[in-house]
């Protein structure tokens, strides 16, 4: 073992927030694989570590009230474990509000009980999902600063005397959160989630947990509680919009676990991508990031078809990072892609790209896709086909929420020109594609059909007897 790595072994044993635990942990294997990635994340939390025994509130005369937010459904198996937490906090100037969310086994007999201390409030009601319960937490908290616990989770002892020593000793922030201790439900491997906030890696990605997050109660008036159209990034969601005017300040301590692929977790039922799209939504883009579009098109690809290609090499060109969905269940074409295809159902591909702007190729193919458009919270255009036109269609179209813009051949959009969604779409021909492999031969058409419907014999022997 390299003399470093028994050195910083050392020195974590002597961290009281990571215990021996995480010191045995420390020298499996599974850790060894990954210890460049952690190694700047403990690395830091030993720096910022007090000592033992050190009280920070000792310093200040103020004790702010902390009120605790926990929602909780059909977790009677864990749920005591996360209360516990709670009670055996340093900082005793807190109270905990339960929202039972209409549990149907065991949990409202284990929380009862624990009401007893006077710190604890305990709310039911029939099952309405994670972000009503926590809003109805908010509605009648009473402390100044709020902290959200999950019921399968748990704090380490000293959190909340970080977290109101953060709020006492510095007015001006506004949100904080603290370092984690990830661990897996089904294996005994964890990691270390602790990193300094960046705005536009967050923006994308998140990586800051709701069970270490903490912030003034004057947020939730200026901001609004948790959208409750959301069943899932619902943290993201909120971190986003409370720490879009200033940035949250990071803890020097380990604040909590979190324990990851539960199956009952709201994460292994619900999708992600849909409320992805709703919370994009609403945010700024990265403008170090390329546009991400998917392209709904007919059989792809087609060789007949040179303008589709030729607009996809025009958004390339641009900067845009496009893939395209053919409506093919399986790939048929014989003829070679510019960019990744996608079979399948649409929603599968929307999931798996995931894309800023659904674009959809055919009027009639896009009345078939606003629908899914909307669900998955995505804008999209339509761009109409060359004969493809009827006034009531596109009206129709038009006044769908998820259709953003629409694209016709000038003679077309000319007749439809006051609807402000509407636009004028000249032409796209790449004669490139046509030129000669080799020079000083004449220049032919060359043509293929990846479809006999097209007709195409037809018109290569009519084109055979023009002179």
């Amino acid at each position: 073992m390299p003399p470093w790595l028994s050195s910083l072994m050392e020195t974590i044993r002597g961290v009281p927030r990571l215990g021996r635990r995480c010191f045995d942990r420390l020298t499996g294997r599974d850790f060894r694989r990954r210890i460049d990635q952690q190694a700047q994340a403990l690395k830091w939390l030993i720096e910022q570590t007090p000592a033992p025994r050190e009280s920070r509130m000792d310093r200040l005369a103020a004790r702010p009230l902390i009120s605790i937010v926990m929602p909780v459904w059909n977790r009677a198996d864990v749920v005591k474990t996360a209360i516990d937490s709670v009670v055996a906090q340093t900082y005793p100037h807190w109270e905990l509000i339960i929202v039972d969310d209409g549990s149907t086994d065991e949990t409202r007999a284990v929380l009862e009980p624990l009401t007893s201390d006077p710190r604890v409030r305990l709310l039911t009601g029939s099952h309405s999902g994670v972000c009503r319960a926590r809003n109805r937490a908010l509605q009648v908290a009473r402390g100044e600063i709020i902290a959200y616990l999950d019921s399968d989770n748990a704090w380490f002892s000293r959190y909340l005397d970080e977290v109101a020593f953060a709020f006492t000793a510095q007015p001006e922030v506004e949100c904080v959160y603290a370092a984690q201790l990830v661990e897996s439900s089904d294996s005994d491997e964890w990691s270390l989630r602790a990193i300094e906030f960046d705005r536009w890696q967050f923006q994308e990605k998140g990586g800051i947990d709701l069970n270490v997050f903490a912030h003034r109660r004057r947020l939730i008036d200026e901001f609004g509680g948790f959208d409750e159209r959301l069943t899932r990034l619902v943290d993201w969601d909120l971190i986003l919009r409370y720490t879009a005017q200033r940035d949250p300040v990071l803890l020097p301590t380990l604040g909590g676990r979190y324990a990851a692929c539960r199956p009952d977790s709201i994460s292994a039922r619900e999708r992600s991508w849909p409320n992805r799209r709703l919370i994009q939504q609403r945010r700024p883009r990265d403008p170090r990031q390329p546009l991400r579009v998917l392209y709904a098109v007919a059989n792809y690809p087609q060789l007949t078809e040179t303008y589709i290609r030729s607009e996809i090499a025009t958004l390339r060109r641009w900067g845009v990072e496009i893939e395209v969905w053919s409506d093919d269940p399986e790939p048929r074409s014989p003829y070679p892609a510019e960019v990744p295809v996608h079979h399948g159902s649409l929603p599968d591909a929307i999931a798996r790209f995931q894309p800023e702007l659904l674009h959809v190729h055919w009027l009639s193919k896009g009345k078939r896709y606003c629908d899914i458009a909307r669900q998955a919270g995505l804008p999209m255009t339509v761009r109409g086909h060359s004969f493809e036109f009827a006034t009531r269609t596109v009206r129709k179209l038009a006044k769908h929420s998820a259709v953003g813009s629409i694209y016709l051949f000038p003679h077309f959009a000319k007749q439809l020109e006051e609807h402000p969604k509407i636009h004028a779409m000249t032409s796209a021909f790449n004669s490139e594609f046509f030129f000669p492999a080799e020079k000083n031969r004449r220049l032919v058409v060359r043509t293929g059909a990846s479809k006999p419907t097209k007709g195409l014999m037809s018109f290569l022997e009519i084109a055979s007897r023009c002179p």
